[in-house]
């Protein structure tokens, strides 16, 4: 292997209990055969063979396949206790109980969405009849439990003035973590964008806010953006992470349609013995879909020529990029 692969997320499914308004992979409304226990436990055996920094469990919402991800923790902790183990999700399913067996398992970290502080702006995006409380009350079993707690924020309409408020919050909760992204124009999020989305001189106030605030808090606040790990890929010649949809395929990234291995096909041994992460740079599709990112606004759902994202099937450039790097 010619590279190191840092990190890895693995979608879980692509089910979820709320239909955000934001949702960049339609959580809930996809309905295209999701991979089994047997083959995502086999997902879970794979990744557990090779040192990375970081595992991520992502959705929809992971915990509606909630027996999945025990097995998939205990496998990563039984095989390589080296790397931190995360898990993305909205909190409305967490009690006591669920947090010790996640810790317990082998979780590290949880991530939960807050974006709004309440009911009013954080329903606005989410949704969910008025559950806010189950997220303060999440944080809550997860810190009980032993788990570092990262909150995630999308800046919308209603929750503008309320992030000086959020920050105060995650530090009085002992959060870890604050990251603040952008909404993207993708998903449910293209269709609600102009109902949702900020001015670009609001993201950036927000951003600003952020910056102030480092130093006199004890959270870590991050301004994400999306489109960072292109111009990784492009600085780097090769892609270091693993990228795994719910459908057993290795993606270039979660915002394109294109899939660069068929994990339902051919091994995670034969991706990095094969030296695909550097071939799939070189491949025209990609090379030309990638230079035509240079910031969020670039990013749309319905790219010209492809598939839907997340709706239909991606593009499959498996056997493409393997003849490549066979004959390189």
């Amino acid at each position: 292997m010619q590279f190191f692969v840092e990190s890895a997320s693995i979608d879980i499914t692509y089910k979820c209990n709320l239909r955000c308004r934001h949702c960049f992979d339609f959580a809930g409304e996809n309905s295209r055969d999701e991979i089994d226990d047997t083959a995502l436990d086999n997902i879970f055996e794979s990744i557990s063979k090779y040192e990375m920094n970081s595992i991520c469990l992502c959705g929809g919402e992971p915990l509606l396949r909630l027996n999945s991800v025990i097995n998939g923790l205990q496998i990563l902790k039984n095989n390589n206790s080296s790397g931190k183990v995360a898990m993305v999700s909205n909190g409305l399913l967490w009690n006591q109980s669920i947090a010790e067996s996640l810790k317990e398992a082998g979780l590290d970290l949880v991530q939960f969405s807050l974006d709004g502080i309440n009911d009013a702006s954080y329903d606005f995006i989410r949704q969910s009849a008025g559950k806010l409380h189950k997220v303060f009350d999440a944080i809550k079993y997860a810190k009980n439990s032993g788990l570092t707690v990262v909150i995630s924020s999308i800046p919308h309409r209603k929750n503008f003035s309320e992030f000086q408020a959020l920050i105060n919050l995650c530090d009085e909760l002992g959060v870890s973590e604050l990251r603040v992204q952008p909404l993207m124009n993708l998903g449910r999020g293209e269709k609600n964008y102009e109902y949702l989305s900020l001015m670009p001189e609001e993201n950036e106030s927000i951003a600003t806010l952020l910056a102030s605030n480092a130093n006199s808090t004890k959270t870590r606040l991050i301004w994400g953006d999306p489109v960072d790990h292109f111009y990784m890929y492009r600085e780097l010649k090769y892609i270091p992470q693993i990228c795994i949809n719910a459908f057993g395929e290795i993606v270039l990234s979660p915002y394109l349609p294109i899939t660069i291995w068929n994990l339902r096909k051919y091994s995670l041994k034969e991706y990095f013995d094969l030296n695909i992460p550097v071939h799939a740079l070189k491949h025209e599709t990609i090379k030309n879909l990638i230079s035509e990112i240079h910031d969020i606004s670039d990013f749309t759902s319905h790219h010209k020529d492809m598939p839907l994202l997340f709706l239909e099937s991606n593009i499959d450039l498996s056997e493409e990029l393997k003849e490549m790097a066979l004959y390189a």
